[in-house]
Formats: structure tokens, C-alpha cells, sequence
């Protein structure tokens, strides 16, 4: 899935208009279009703005990471594990997070 079908999903799952949804950005309603169907991407700030404003990451945006909220399916996931695959999956939480630091 491309940027822009994300962005046109999650603005239709909020039953948003690309006018009000433009508007909520302080963007026009063309530049939210072509982001939509990918002839542009809105620079960084603006996609950090887009993240917050429907709560999910900038890796999802960008399809990087398939899951809109990773730590509410990590939370999710936990819950039916073993101990020992508990103690396991929160060691490898761990490590990711020691790995993003150090970039």
C-alpha cells in the first residue's frame, strides 16, 4: 500500500472530505489530492502532522511497518503468551529500542 492509499484510507475511516481534511493540515485541498495519488508526498513536517493528527506512525504512513499502533498489537500479542515467550518477546523489545538509539 502507497502513501497515498494510506493517507485516503485513514482520512475516509475519520469520514473526513479532502477539504476538511486539507483544512485540518493548513494544506490546500490540491496538494492533499496529489498526495493521495502519489504525484507528491508532503515533506516531513507535514507528515509528521499527518501521523499525529490520526494517531499512527510515520513508518506506517510510509508502509515501512504494516500495523498502524505496533505497541498496541505488541501489547495485544503479549497478553496470550507463555512466561517464557513473555520474558523473550520483551527481551527483543529491548534490543530494538538499544538498536534505534544508537542510530
Amino acid at each position: 500500500m502507497t502513501l497515498g492509499e494510506r493517507l485516503k484510507q485513514l482520512r475516509k475511516e475519520n469520514s473526513l472530505t479532502q477539504e476538511q481534511f486539507a483544512k485540518k493540515l493548513g494544506a490546500t485541498r490540491g496538494a492533499l489530492s496529489n498526495w493521495e495519488i502519489d504525484n507528491s508526498t508532503p515533506d516531513n513536517d507535514m507528515l509528521i502532522k499527518i501521523a499525529d493528527f490520526f494517531d499512527v506512525t510515520t513508518d506506517y504512513l510510509l508502509g515501512k511497518n504494516k500495523d498502524v499502533n505496533p505497541l498496541e498489537k505488541f501489547i495485544s500479542d503479549y497478553k496470550i503468551l507463555s512466561k517464557e515467550d513473555k520474558k523473550e518477546a520483551i527481551k527483543r523489545l529491548v534490543d530494538q529500542a538499544l538498536e534505534m538509539d544508537k542510530k
